[in-house]
């Protein structure tokens, strides 16, 4: 009972947290984006709106499944950084990348869905939300015990729906194609390949590197490839990446490595 009150303890104390301030900054952009949409969508220019719609997608969802990745493969020293050293601290960072990457979804679209004047979708979807996550929470204390993996699995799945119905009636409100699904191959590959390096790099250095250092100076400079190669394979040009946040950062380090012309 002891361990479980721990681990709940820094389910609140640490993760959500650092889940909260990584959200906030995608929220930072998508402020921006969204802006920019509407003030196209509202004028002669909804066909300008509609393609930074696109673009916006595009930026979140890269962005979202590199974070997802770094937070798979870094969950270890991220979780001894930060103070919580168990086994569901690790585990607890690993399930909720799923949750951060749902939910950052989930905001771009209802935030839009908002904005477009249509707060009954919104009120709708977090019902439907809070139903789903009532319902996976129940099924998973009936298969699991009452541990913090099952909370974080029942808001991995309520977060799922989420996003997918709020992309569903965010589509349907601007009236746009499904096309830039197509552009996403691309970055979901290189978030693998980035992971997968990320965590590599994880086992060799943990022990013999202070854990900030490994996740700040390897977090960055996978950042900076994975951003490079998207730019060198023309999935993106210089100023989207600018519009990421951090964009700036990762360019300057892009030109340092000598990854991208100055």
């Amino acid at each position: 009972m002891g361990n479980r009150l721990l681990d709940y303890g820094g389910f609140l104390v640490y993760f959500m947290p650092t889940i909260m301030i990584l959200l906030l900054l995608v929220y930072s952009r998508i402020l921006v984006i969204h802006k920019q949409i509407l003030t196209n969508y509202y004028s002669e220019e909804r066909r300008v709106g509609k393609v930074i719609f696109n673009v916006g997608i595009h930026l979140m969802v890269s962005w979202l499944f590199f974070g997802t990745a770094m937070l798979i493969s870094f969950a270890k020293p991220l979780s001894e950084w930060l103070g919580t050293e168990s086994e569901a601290g690790i585990v607890s960072f690993r399930l909720g990348s799923l949750f951060f990457f749902f939910i950052g979804i989930a905001i771009y679209f209802s935030k839009l869905l908002e904005r477009l004047k249509k707060r009954p979708f919104v009120v709708v979807t977090l019902v439907l939300y809070n139903l789903v996550f009532g319902v996976a929470g129940l099924l998973m204390l009936k298969t699991n015990t009452a541990s913090v993996t099952s909370l974080i699995g029942a808001m991995d799945i309520a977060s799922g729906v989420l996003a997918l119905v709020c992309a569903f009636l965010c589509f349907r409100c601007m009236r746009c194609r499904y096309r830039v699904i197509m552009r996403l191959g691309l970055p979901l590959g290189l978030s693998v390949v980035a992971g997968f390096f990320g965590y590599m790099l994880s086992r060799i250095l943990v022990g013999h590197m202070p854990d900030a250092v490994i996740v700040g100076a390897c977090g960055l400079t996978l950042a900076a490839l994975y951003w490079s190669t998207l730019l060198l394979m023309n999935n993106y040009r210089k100023q989207e990446i600018l519009q990421t946040p951090g964009g700036n950062l990762l360019m300057l380090l892009a030109k340092t490595l000598g990854l991208i012309r100055k």
